[in-house]
């Protein structure tokens, strides 16, 4: 499924909005996490305020302020070969 998600940078008065493909919404929450920890948006103060399934206008998530990475989950994810 894709999720619009529906964001605030900073103060800027003005929503932007960016469309992931995910399972499910909490995981189009936490590639929007990735992308305000480590990609485009780092740095940029984003401040989620909703999460809609793009077929659907009622919102999933609301509000919700995304913090940076902790350093535990910037650890590097091993996998052992079987």
């Amino acid at each position: 499924m894709i999720y619009k998600l529906e964001y605030r940078l900073g103060k800027d008065p003005h929503p932007h909005y960016r469309f992931y493909s995910a399972l499910s919404s909490q995981i189009a929450v936490c590639m929007f996490e990735e992308t305000c920890g480590g990609g485009s948006l780092t740095g940029q103060g984003a401040t989620l305020l909703s999460v809609f399934p793009s077929e659907d206008s009622s919102p999933i998530v609301e509000n919700e302020v995304i913090s940076p990475p902790s350093e535990d989950s910037l650890k590097p994810i091993v996998r052992e070969s079987s």
